[in-house]
């Protein structure tokens, strides 16, 4: 199922119960922005999960898997440089950037 897309157009797809090695093998040419992108929106979608279903709920759990998985990919240095380009100083402004990747059909 497509969640959204990186600022490169890359998908970022909800790959189910996969294990971790196949999911990043799925994810093996994003950059490291296309992985900042695809963190952002996974814990967007998480955030709104548990607004929804709460913290213990199966999907948000697997969001936070895969934007774990995509998170362990972006080194800390990049991290902080995208934070600064994107003028992202809150967790809400990363949430709201999650949000801007994200498909239609989980904004509304």
């Amino acid at each position: 199922m497509k969640l959204g897309v990186t600022r490169t157009s890359k998908l970022i797809l909800d790959l189910g119960d996969i294990d971790n090695a196949s999911y990043l093998k799925t994810v093996g040419d994003f950059s490291l922005e296309d992985h900042f992108d695809a963190f952002c929106l996974l814990e967007f979608l998480c955030s709104r999960e548990i607004g929804r279903l709460g913290r213990d709920s199966v999907q948000c759990l697997r969001y936070s898997r895969a934007a774990a998985l995509h998170y362990e990919q972006i080194p800390i240095s990049f991290l902080d440089h995208q934070k600064a380009a994107l003028s992202l100083t809150t967790i809400f402004d990363l949430i709201k950037f999650g949000q801007s990747r994200a498909d239609r059909v989980f904004i509304d």
